[in-house]
This record gives C-alpha cells, sequence and structure tokens, in this order.
C-alpha cells in the first residue's frame, strides 16, 4: 500500500514547498530525534516540486564539483 502523505524533514525543502504553494495538512515532532516534521499530502504538484527540488540540489552539488 503506498502512503498517501509525504514527511518532509528539511526546514529548506518545507520552505520550497510552501513557495509553490504546497501546504502542510499537519505538523508534528518525531519522537525520537525531535525534530520538526511537516506533512504533506501526495498529488501531481508536490512530486513536480520534489523532482525539481532534486534537480535544482543537483545542479547546485555539480556546479560546487567544478
Amino acid at each position: 500500500m503506498r502512503k498517501k502523505y509525504y514527511e518532509c524533514y528539511s526546514y529548506n525543502l518545507m520552505q520550497f514547498l510552501l513557495e509553490n504553494g504546497q501546504m502542510p495538512f499537519s505538523v508534528t515532532v518525531h519522537n525520537k530525534t525531535k525534530k520538526t516534521i511537516w506533512l504533506f499530502n501526495i498529488n501531481e504538484k508536490l512530486s513536480s516540486s520534489l523532482k525539481e527540488w532534486t534537480k535544482r540540489g543537483k545542479e547546485r552539488t555539480c556546479s560546487v564539483a567544478n
């Protein structure tokens, strides 16, 4: 069974998702790590935003490595 939500542990990624029109449906704290978790409903826009985030990260990594 597939998850219906995405667990975001990164503040920077959460900010990026907000800038791209995604709103978390819940915010909680992980029991063991005590880190904040933002929960987003999985949908096409979220998937597209996550792909863009990954692409930008790879571009930053490549430009720093060169």
